[in-house]
């Protein structure tokens, strides 16, 4: 198992996606448009691109509100560089044990002033990656 302390040098959340997105609708209210977020790298993100562009257009059918459908790609693509960053290339090679430490290394995340993430933000992220999760279950990708 990796440690929590090795993985938090690699989950790469800046302050600006914590910015409230409370009122605006879309991706706008965080940091990026679209999919990929500013402060992760495109080549992590590119080998998890279509599963996170059918996540994306699956929130739209299923009739999530904009605001949902905005942030949880996004989150889920942050998700997904920290993935590929830790060597897994498809939803086949993710383990619980990756999800655990993920959520681990958001509880011990420190911000840019030195404080915790809010529950609130790792609640966030860990509702958008369930989310994520249970779409690549369901979709056949994951086992």
């Amino acid at each position: 198992m990796t440690s929590v302390r090795a993985t938090l040098g690699t989950l790469g959340l800046g302050a600006k996606t914590m910015q409230s997105s409370r009122g605006r609708s879309g991706a706008e209210g965080v940091a990026g448009v679209g999919v990929v977020p500013e402060t992760a790298r495109a080549e992590d993100v590119c080998a998890w691109a279509r599963f996170l562009d059918e996540f994306a257009e699956r929130l739209r059918v299923e009739g999530y509100a904009p605001r949902v459908v905005g942030l949880y790609p996004v989150q889920a693509g942050r998700f997904a560089a920290w993935l590929h960053r830790r060597g897994r290339t498809s939803p086949a090679t993710v383990t619980p044990e990756d999800c655990l430490t993920f959520q681990r290394a958001l509880y011990y995340y420190r911000t840019r002033r030195n404080g915790a993430l809010a529950v609130t933000s790792q609640v966030s992220f860990l509702t958008a990656v369930r989310a994520f999760t249970r779409f690549l279950k369901r979709a056949g990708y994951a086992l």
